[in-house]
Formats: structure tokens, sequence, C-alpha cells
């Protein structure tokens, strides 16, 4: 008689006990998603699209970004965007965060099916009313709504509009790769 394989099922408190190795450590639904630090090109290009954000946001104090940022549902929940766009919350710590507004990921070859595949949906399960992914490669910005058809494509600029913030905050796709090999 075959024992049927059972998976060891993980909380936002297992993730306490991991070693500081240099990975990157996230729980989703109990399962353990595991990548390792990101490269240089991630590092620059994701700190550009952070820098932009945040300029951008400058008017609404209330709205915060990080990088990376944290998302928890405990007690199988703990998803770390590359940028967290978020409302401040009451307490400042992670779980008390619930009003997200955007979750990017920047896409290296060891994340880039978990951040494709599980992450963009799990965000906006989550109620992230916004997700995109940063394609080195591609150099464009894949963008999913809640609501509409995943991964549009947008080379030259994307344009934003967060519920309550007015406007379109747009940013230029181009200059967040200039200097930059392809390559991860």
């Amino acid at each position: 008689m075959a024992m049927p394989l059972t998976a060891r099922r993980f909380t936002v408190d297992d993730l306490d006990t991991f070693p500081e190795d240099g990975n990157r450590y996230e729980v989703l639904e109990g399962h353990l998603l595991v990548s390792p630090g990101p490269g240089l090109p991630h590092q620059v290009v994701t700190g550009r699209l952070m820098i932009r954000l945040a300029r951008l946001l400058e008017p609404w104090p209330g709205i915060l970004v990080t990088s990376p940022g944290t998302i928890i549902q405990a007690p199988a929940t703990r998803l770390e965007p590359d940028i967290l766009v978020f409302g401040s919350p009451d307490s400042p710590t992670w779980d008390a965060v619930r009003h997200w507004l955007l979750a990017v990921e920047t896409t290296s070859q060891s994340t880039q099916v978990y951040d494709r595949e599980f992450k963009r949906l799990a965000y906006l399960e989550l109620g992230v009313p916004e997700v995109w992914r940063v394609d080195l490669d591609r150099r464009c910005i894949l963008v999913s709504r809640q609501g509409e058809a995943a991964d549009r494509a947008h080379e030259d600029h994307v344009s934003w509009t967060p519920v309550g913030l007015g406007g379109p905050l747009v940013i230029e796709v181009p200059p967040l790769f200039a200097g930059i090999s392809k390559g991860r």
C-alpha cells in the first residue's frame, strides 16, 4: 500500500525561525516559497521605480511606499513584494497594514514562476487592486488589475489611478532600464 506524500505546512510565525542567509522566505497558504537574493539589475530597476512612485505620491503623506514590503494574512500567508504601496496603518506593524494599493514584483529567473503563477493572483485575491511585474528581459511593466485581463504589457509608460488620489500617475518605462544590460 502506497503512503500518501504530505508536505509540511508553514505559518507566518515559522518564517521568523529561518536563517538570515540572503534568501527570501515567504509563505503562501502554508506553502513555503524560497528565492535567492536579487541581483544588481533587479535592485537598480526596483530602486528607480520606487523613487519615482515615492515622488509621485508626495502630495499624499498618508500613502506609503516601501521596498520590499510585507503583506500578512495570518496564520498561513506572508508575501514580500519588491515594492508595496499602502495606506498608513493605525499601528506601526506589517500585520496592521490592510489598505494595499499596489504590489510590484521585479522578475528574475528564480522567481518568475512564483511571481506570475502564484503571487500575482494571491495579491489580487488578498485585495491588492493592482499588481505590476517588471520584466527585465522584455523591458516592460506587466499590469494586472482586479476584474481585468492579466499581464497587460506597457513598454512606453504605465498609467496608474489609485482610488481616491485623483487623476492618473504616469511613469515612463524606458528610463527604468537605462544603462542596465539585459539579464537578472
